[in-house]
C-alpha cells in the first residue's frame, strides 16, 4: 500500500495507485479558488524590497504649494510638482458714477498665481436705457381726450432739441403747456411715433 493511501472515517479505502510510480498530490481547493497570487514580500516594482521614494522640496504658503520625490537610495530628484496651489482672483467693476446706461461696463478680472499676475477685461452688456423726458417748445392746443400730437422736430429733451438729441420713443415722458383758458402744464407718455410727429398721452397737473 502506498503511503498516500488512505482510508476515510468511516473505514473506505481511498487508494490511489493508478499510475504506480506517478507523484500524487492532493487537491487544495481553497487554492485552486484564489487564482494567482504574489508572495507577501514581492521584489516587483519599487516597494519593501526594491527602490523608495522621499518627498522633499515641500513649499506652501499663500500663493505656492509643490513638492518634490526623491529616491531614497540615491538622494536624485525623480519629480518635481508644478505650482498646485489655486489662484487668486480679483474683479474689479467700474465705479457706479462711471456706469452709463447703453454703455458696455469694463469688468477686470485678474488672477494672480504663484506672484504673476495676469489681467482680462470683459464686457457687461449695456442695460437698457430708461425712459427719457422731452419737453415742447411750444403751446398745445387744448384735447378733450388727452391725445396729443407733437411734432418731433418740436421736442426738446436735456436742453437739445430733436437734430442734437436722440430721437424721441414708445414710453418716453413729454411735459408740454396747453392753452386752455390760460396756459397749463401737462405730463404725459409717447404711446406712437409715426410720420415726424409723437402721439401723446398726457395729463393737467397744473
Amino acid at each position: 500500500m502506498y503511503p498516500h493511501e488512505y482510508y476515510d472515517y468511516h473505514g473506505n479505502p481511498h487508494l490511489h495507485n493508478v499510475g504506480e510510480g506517478r507523484p500524487y498530490l492532493e487537491n487544495d481547493y481553497h487554492a485552486n479558488d484564489m487564482g494567482p497570487q504574489l508572495p507577501g514580500l514581492s521584489t516587483i516594482g519599487r516597494g519593501p524590497r526594491g527602490e523608495g521614494l522621499e518627498v522633499g522640496n515641500v513649499v506652501e504658503n499663500e500663493s505656492t504649494s509643490s513638492f518634490a520625490l526623491f529616491s531614497d537610495l540615491t538622494g536624485e530628484l525623480l519629480w518635481q510638482s508644478p505650482n498646485l496651489a489655486p489662484a487668486v482672483l480679483e474683479f474689479i467693476s467700474t465705479p457706479a458714477a462711471q456706469v452709463a446706461a447703453g454703455v458696455p461696463a469694463p469688468l477686470t478680472i485678474r488672477q494672480t498665481k504663484g506672484g504673476v499676475p495676469h489681467t482680462t477685461t470683459a464686457y457687461l452688456p449695456a442695460g437698457e436705457q430708461g425712459s427719457r423726458i422731452y419737453t415742447a417748445a411750444d403751446p398745445v392746443a387744448y384735447s378733450a381726450n388727452s391725445v396729443y400730437s407733437i411734432p418731433v422736430a418740436s421736442l426738446v429733451t436735456y436742453g437739445h432739441s430733436y437734430s442734437n438729441a436722440p430721437t424721441p420713443r414708445v414710453n418716453d415722458v413729454a411735459m408740454f403747456k396747453i392753452e386752455n383758458n390760460g396756459t397749463k402744464l401737462a405730463i404725459g407718455n409717447i404711446v406712437s411715433v409715426s410720420h415726424g410727429a409723437a402721439t401723446i398721452v398726457a395729463r393737467i397737473i397744473l
